[in-house]
This record gives structure tokens, C-alpha cells and sequence, in this order.
């Protein structure tokens, strides 16, 4: 099979001069070694193209085979037609001077009526022209692939950027929309407050911004949802601020001093004194009056809170850790009272 890669040599019927040619050249297609022989035997005239996308032209074809034996083959062609033509300019007369011609010969070409046509002319290189002019060849393809490829990748990298400018501003439509709830939501709140201000209401933090009782139930519902947006919830629904949790989480590097650090900000003095963590009395002192219990919620919450920051921490240590506080406590309000 003759394949695509393969060339022949090949000589031009307007010119005397001969190329090699890639097959892939030929404007009828060659499919076999078998048709190319069969051609070069037959001397058959073809239609080959000098340059792709340029007009082709007749020629013969000669040979079939590589393109470094075939140019090898033209250059001896070549050679030979120049010496051939060398020899019949060199049959002159004595001292090498060209024999005229009868008169009459010379009028009989003078009277042809009908002018010869100039013979395309068709450049005869070299194989180093024939090699720079496939090596240019092979660039401009690459060059315009690479222009091609740039095209496309400049085409994607558009489209990936109106696409993210759309995502943007549909992102920046999203955030006006809640700047302008949360616009609205303050100018509520501020004037809930002022109103509770000029009613004598308290104003202390977390006391001022309650939603007044002739209030819309919606502005009550973003009254809440701003006061518990600065809240977490250590379990069963007990609440504490963030920064406030945040400080105690790196004030207390262990479960007993978080345990502590969560009873001072989840119960108030006032609540502690006079209660007991379980309300049960105490084996030591039997005779001793029976206390209150303090909110078992709140005291589950801290518990709770802890062991899930120091998983395998004891219970029963924790609590008697805050049973111990809770005394404390206790043994200090007489003190105080006497202050």
C-alpha cells in the first residue's frame, strides 16, 4: 500500500523541471502502490499540486519511494538534462561559433501566424529550497493551530468570565436585598428602643431592644432573631453570649474549671445562696433543714456542655466539683452581709 507519506518524483509537462512531491499532493487520489506503478509504467499524466491551495498542474510520474532517494534521483536528472543541453550549445562551428541557418528556414519560423504561448513558469528549487519551503510550511501550520487553539481557549476563558460576572451580580443582588432587611430591622429596633427610653422601660443591654407589647408580631419574631443570632445554645435551651462563652472557653483549660466558669455565668449570686445543687439534705449534718433545688435545666446544661468539650470526663466529678462551689458561695453571703 502506498501510503499517505509517501512521495514520487515527478516531471512537469508545461517546464522542464522535476519535483518530489508527498502523494497527498495529487488532486486524484492514488490508494495503492499497485495504481502508482501502474501510472509511472503507463506514463500516465496526473494532476499534482505544487502547493496546497494553489492551482496544480499536468505531469509525469517517474518514481515512487522515499523522499531522500527520490531527491538524489532529481539532482542526477537534473545533472544530466544540463549536460545534455551544454553539449547540443556546444555543436558550433570552427573557433565554437553557432551555425547559421539557411535564410529560408529562418524565414519560414519568422512567418508562423500564430505566436508560441509562454510556458507557465513554474520555480525549479533545489531539495534544500524544497526542505525549507516544507520546514516553513510545517511552521505556519503549527502557528495556526496554536492561533486556533488560542482562539478558542480566549473564547472559553470569556465565557467562564461573563458567566462568574453573572454569578456576581446575582450574589451582590442577594446582599443588597438583605443589607436593606437588616436597614430595616435596625431602624425598628432603634425606635423600639427609643420608645421604651421615653417610657422609662429599662435600657441595659439585652433589656432595651424587647419588643414593646403593642409591637407587630413580625417585628417581635426579627426582634428575637437578632437578640439569639449573638447567643449560643449550651443545651436544653440555656443561652449565653458568644463572647462571653468565648472567654470562659479559654479562661478554663479543664472540665472542672469549665464546669465553674459555666455555673458563675448561667446562675446569678442571689439564685446560689440558700440552694443546693440536688435539694437533698446532706449525710453529714442530718439535722440540717432540707434547701431548695436549684434549676435542674441550667445545672444539665453545664454538665452536659462540659463533657462535650472533655469527652471522659467523670460526672460525679463535675458535680461535686460545682457542689463544692455552690458551698462556697454559701459560706461567703454571711460575710458579705456584714460589709
Amino acid at each position: 500500500m502506498a501510503t499517505i507519506n509517501s512521495f514520487v518524483l515527478v516531471k512537469w509537462l508545461e517546464e522542464d523541471s522535476w519535483d518530489v512531491l508527498p502523494l497527498k499532493n495529487s488532486v486524484m487520489p492514488l490508494e495503492s502502490k499497485h495504481v502508482v506503478t501502474e501510472a509511472i509504467e503507463r506514463g500516465a499524466v496526473c494532476q499534482f499540486y505544487w502547493k496546497r491551495g494553489e492551482e496544480s498542474s499536468p505531469c509525469v510520474l517517474l518514481s515512487l519511494g522515499k523522499q531522500k532517494d527520490l531527491e538524489k534521483e532529481r539532482v542526477k536528472i537534473v545533472e544530466d538534462s544540463m549536460t545534455e543541453q551544454l553539449s547540443s550549445d556546444g555543436e558550433l562551428g570552427v573557433g565554437r561559433r553557432r551555425v547559421k541557418k539557411p535564410s529560408r528556414l529562418e524565414d519560414l519560423e519568422n512567418d508562423d501566424p500564430l505566436p508560441k504561448q509562454a510556458p507557465k513558469k513554474k520555480p525549479t528549487v533545489s531539495s534544500a529550497t524544497n526542505h525549507d519551503i516544507l520546514k516553513q510550511l510545517k511552521q505556519q501550520q503549527e502557528a495556526d493551530g496554536v492561533e486556533r487553539l488560542s482562539t478558542v481557549c480566549k473564547c472559553s476563558k470569556y465565557s467562564a468570565l461573563k458567566r462568574k460576572f453573572a454569578e456576581l451580580g446575582a450574589e451582590n443582588s442577594r446582599l443588597e436585598a438583605k443589607v436593606n432587611k437588616y436597614r430595616g430591622l435596625y431602624k425598628d429596633l432603634k425606635g423600639n428602643f427609643n420608645k421604651r427610653a421615653s417610657d422609662g422601660a429599662p435600657t441595659s443591654p439585652g433589656e432595651g431592644v424587647l419588643p414593646s407589647m403593642d409591637q407587630s408580631p413580625s417585628a417581635k419574631a426579627s426582634t428575637d432573631l437578632v437578640r439569639q443570632s449573638s447567643k449560643v445554645d449550651i443545651g436544653h435551651g440555656v443561652l449565653l453570649e458568644k463572647g462571653q462563652l468565648s472567654s470562659i472557653l479559654q479562661g478554663n483549660d479543664g472540665a472542672t474549671k469549665l464546669s465553674r466558669g459555666l455555673f458563675s455565668a448561667v446562675f446569678r449570686r442571689e439564685e446560689v445562696i440558700g440552694r443546693t445543687l440536688t435539694g437533698r439534705k446532706s449525710n453529714a449534718h442530718i439535722g440540717s433543714l432540707e434547701k431548695e433545688r436549684l434549676d435542674p435545666l441550667r445545672v444539665s446544661a453545664v454538665i452536659d456542655y462540659t463533657i462535650k468539650k472533655y469527652p471522659g470526663s467523670s460526672t460525679s466529678l463535675i458535680k461535686q466539683s460545682l457542689a463544692n462551689k455552690i458551698k462556697e458561695l454559701n459560706r461567703r453571703a454571711p460575710e458579705a452581709d456584714q460589709l
